[in-house]
This record gives structure tokens, sequence and C-alpha cells, in this order.
């Protein structure tokens, strides 16, 4: 048991700090895109990165949900 509270610590842990890192990157991203000087594509391929990261992060959290069969199974949304 200590173990499994372990992982879930440290799975909620990694999710909380990824919802926060995304959060932040977004609001930056969003006042890069609002000046006037800024560089589109290099906003635009940010953004793309960020979504893929996010897109991994969700995937791992539904590996991670799988993993104890006696847990209702987490459902994602749909891919950005």
């Amino acid at each position: 048991m200590r173990h499994l509270r372990q992982a879930t610590g440290q799975i909620t842990r990694s999710a909380n700090d990824g919802i926060q890192a995304y959060r932040r990157v977004s609001q930056a991203l969003a006042a890069e895109k609002a000046h006037v000087d800024a560089d589109r594509a290099e906003t635009e391929r940010t953004r793309r990165e960020l979504s893929r990261a996010r897109a991994r992060m969700l995937h791992a959290l539904e590996l991670a949900s799988k993993r104890y069969p006696w847990a209702k199974p987490w459902e994602p949304d749909a891919k950005p």
C-alpha cells in the first residue's frame, strides 16, 4: 500500500506541475503573440510543441490509470 500511495503522489505531483507549466507557457505565448513585433512563426511552433507535450502528459496519465485495474478507467479529452 505504501508503494501505491507513493506512486499516486508522484503521479499527482507530476500532473499538477504539468498543469501549472502549461498554464504559464500558454499565458506567455498569448502575451508574446499580442506584441506587434512578435515572430508569429516562432510562437506558432512553440504552441504546437506545447500541444504535443500536453498530449504526451495526458497519454502518460492514461497509461498510469490502466495500471490499477480496480480503479475506474480515466477517459482523456480529445487530442488538441
